[in-house]
């Protein structure tokens, strides 16, 4: 998966040790409308055997021009979690809720972040002569937008089969999401193309955050032109 695909996949690190340890996130993915709102909950299950402390923060996605982005510690005060911290007993489940506290004018474009739990040193249990102390980080994302905000995607098929798509816009949008209308050609690209052996894709799933432009592998099967794209 690419770097800008990323963003459809959270990074799982999971060690093996001499006894199970397994959390498991639902939903990976979440988007928080602040005009709806602004409130979401995701939910942490412990499958190992042993009680998980489980600790939270807050990374915020710096994208780059073209869609990569690093990962920062968020100064974010509008977004609140709670509770910050918890001890998951085997075989339960702890819930924690999300809460955007701020202006929902003071959005001017959407904001991605990566949930980190983290799980902290994993001390060997007295009467174990070895073990490795380690700390394991899960993260989820979290989309934060408000439905005013709206994506402006562009979509450039050169002659020579390559494409580039921009998002002007100041909401991440999903490339599968869209399609594309050209007056210019009097044609239109839909996510996905259907033959008779079934649907086949365009594209493989890029995310566009707001103000980015990426570059696709040629695609001879595009008619050149410039594509208004449109959420379906």
């Amino acid at each position: 998966m690419r770097v800008r695909s990323v963003i459809f996949l959270s990074v799982l690190m999971v060690l093996m040790t001499s006894k199970t340890h397994a959390i498991v996130i639902n939903p990976m993915i979440t988007e928080m409308d602040v005009l709806s709102g602004g409130v979401a909950q995701i939910v942490l299950t412990n499958n190992s055997t042993q009680q998980t402390p489980i600790e939270v923060n807050l990374r915020q996605l710096a994208f780059n021009h073209d869609g990569t982005f690093i990962a920062e510690e968020s100064k974010e005060d509008r977004l609140m979690i709670f509770p910050p911290a918890a001890i998951i007993k085997p075989g339960k489940s702890q819930v924690f809720r999300l809460q955007w506290v701020g202006e929902n004018q003071s959005l001017v474009s959407s904001q991605s972040y990566f949930l980190r739990f983290s799980q902290p040193s994993l001390i060997p249990s007295q009467g174990e002569l070895s073990g490795i102390a380690v700390q394991i980080h899960y993260n989820a994302i979290i989309h934060v937008y408000s439905s005013a905000l709206k994506p402006n995607v562009t979509l450039q098929v050169r002659e020579d089969g390559s494409v580039v798509v921009v998002n002007k816009g100041k909401r991440y949008a999903y490339l599968n999401s869209l399609k594309f209308i050209s007056k210019q050609v009097n044609s239109t690209i839909k996510p996905f193309s259907t033959h008779a052996s079934g649907d086949s894709s365009y594209f493989d799933e890029h995310f566009l955050p707001p103000s980015s432009s990426i570059e696709l592998e040629a695609n001879e099967k595009l008619e050149p032109g410039e594509y208004q794209g449109y959420e379906m």
